[in-house]
């Protein structure tokens, strides 16, 4: 949110509910009484070790280093990869995360992608799609893959849709 760092605790804890909020209240007391200061890196850290063990954080990042496309949808696949991205504890650069998502892709998309070189995330979901959809229709399909039908949903400017991270629509590409 690019608050200040004497702002953090306050604003997260206010946006904690439910048994989060009820946890906060019982783990400041305890560590108001324990004489300790309250900084961001204390409350992320016991938030992160009461809701998020590190047992369960090693999990999602072997399960994000061993993520592959499979039979999903390119736009499946990036979904997935996402949400199990920030799992992932070491630091990375933007090409990186594109190689690692490349590393993931079916090989008839992988193929055409390497030599492309991207390196940026967005792009390289938005041509991976394109890729997709296109040997859709070489193979006979109707030329819309389920994943090209869903990304292109979200840009059709239908109320109530939400619009997601890829959300131009094949052709506006």
């Amino acid at each position: 949110m690019g608050c200040v760092e004497e702002r953090k605790v306050l604003y997260a804890t206010y946006m904690l509910t439910g048994d989060a909020e009820m946890w906060w209240h019982g783990a400041r007391a305890m560590l108001e009484a324990r004489g300790e200061v309250i900084t961001w890196a204390v409350l992320r850290s016991s938030f992160l070790g009461k809701f998020f063990p590190s047992h369960v954080r090693a999990a999602k990042e072997r399960e994000f280093l061993n993520l592959v496309q499979g039979n999903s949808s390119t736009y499946e696949y990036a979904i997935q990869f996402e949400r199990l991205y920030r799992f992932y504890a070491h630091p990375t650069s933007e090409e990186w995360r594109c190689q690692r998502f490349l590393d993931g892709l079916r090989t008839d998309i992988k193929r055409i992608l390497i030599p492309l070189r991207i390196t940026e995330f967005a792009n390289l979901v938005d041509q991976a799609t394109i890729i997709e959809s296109l040997n859709a229709e070489d193979v006979g399909g109707v030329g819309k893959t389920p994943s090209s039908r869903a990304a292109s949903s979200y840009g059709n400017g239908s109320k109530g849709v939400k619009k997601g991270p890829y959300s131009r629509s094949l052709r506006q590409q």
